[in-house]
């Protein structure tokens, strides 16, 4: 980017499938992830009750996966590469730390709800993530001149 051999159209054509095919991989992967549970644990040799929680971790896994494919490759692939290492730095931070810890503390030690319930409090991270991450490509903000 900067180098002039792409313009910004062109680059917000190949962010926005990037961002598409992040989306697309995160659905079908979760799916994968979600129908897969059951045949993951047959050869465990597991307490019921273990393997009960893990599979609705996993289900939790699964469901939000496409967040979470969203915003790493937001975050990673297309701002950090587009030269706005600084927002990238911002969204994770706050995310971890104004989102993905408060919601999880809360969901544990105000509300006691059980752990399937305090691990998915944390995809509110994700979601936060991605959908700041989404409008910071979409505002072409974090275009910038990287061959300087």
């Amino acid at each position: 980017i900067g180098s002039g051999e792409y313009s910004n159209d062109t680059i917000m054509v190949y962010a926005k499938t990037t961002m598409v095919l992040a989306l697309v991989c995160g659905v079908f992967f979760g799916g994968v992830l979600i129908v897969l549970r059951p045949v993951i644990f047959m050869i465990s040799q597991l307490p019921a009750d273990t393997i009960a929680l893990a599979k609705q971790m996993l289900l939790v896994t699964g469901s939000s996966l496409f967040l979470r494919s969203l915003s790493n490759i937001s975050i990673v692939g297309i701002l950090r590469s587009g030269g706005d290492s600084n927002f990238s730095l911002f969204v994770d931070t706050t995310g971890l730390w104004l989102v993905g810890i408060p919601f999880g503390l809360v969901a544990a030690f105000v509300l006691h709800a059980p752990t399937v319930v305090v691990y998915a409090s944390f995809v509110a991270e994700q979601f936060y993530k991605s959908v700041v991450c989404v409008f910071r490509v979409l505002s072409r903000k974090w275009i910038k001149n990287v061959t300087r």
